[in-house]
């Protein structure tokens, strides 16, 4: 498949979605389409996209608003290899929308943070309430 430079990516991972930014090639012409990616194992790093989707559906988040766009995204991403990977302040999506949008964003962390907190506060209620609870007499 092809997709415009500085396209912002998504592939499924075990219920989670990995981001990466499209850095060249296309599909189309036998070249092997390149993607830069922050990831746990490789910190930011230019693969390609069949080594980082590994057979799993991609998916187009973005795409650039206009030429310029293109190379700012690009620009960014490639200014950022050999930076680590922080799961809480630099995972793949921080680093994909701050590519595209000049903002480090991980709305996927959002998410899980606030269901995770949702559910503590539920346990601690819970525990609360059988503390507290009134035996009949």
């Amino acid at each position: 498949m092809s997709y415009p430079i500085g396209t912002h990516v998504r592939i499924r991972r075990l219920g989670f979605y990995h981001h990466a930014i499209i850095v060249g090639g296309d599909a189309a012409l036998l070249s092997p389409v390149m993607v830069i990616d922050n990831d746990k194992g490789f910190g930011v790093s230019r693969r390609t996209l069949h080594e980082v989707a590994a057979g799993d559906p991609v998916k187009v988040v973005a795409i650039p608003q206009s030429p310029e766009h293109a190379a700012a995204i690009v620009e960014r991403a490639y200014s950022q290899l050999g930076a680590p990977y922080d799961l809480f302040g630099r995972n793949c999506e921080h680093f994909a929308t701050w590519c595209v949008t000049g903002v480090p964003r991980s709305y996927q962390l959002y998410n899980y943070t606030a269901v995770a907190g949702v559910m503590s506060l539920g346990l601690v209620l819970t525990a609360l309430n059988a503390k507290f609870r009134r035996v009949p007499a």
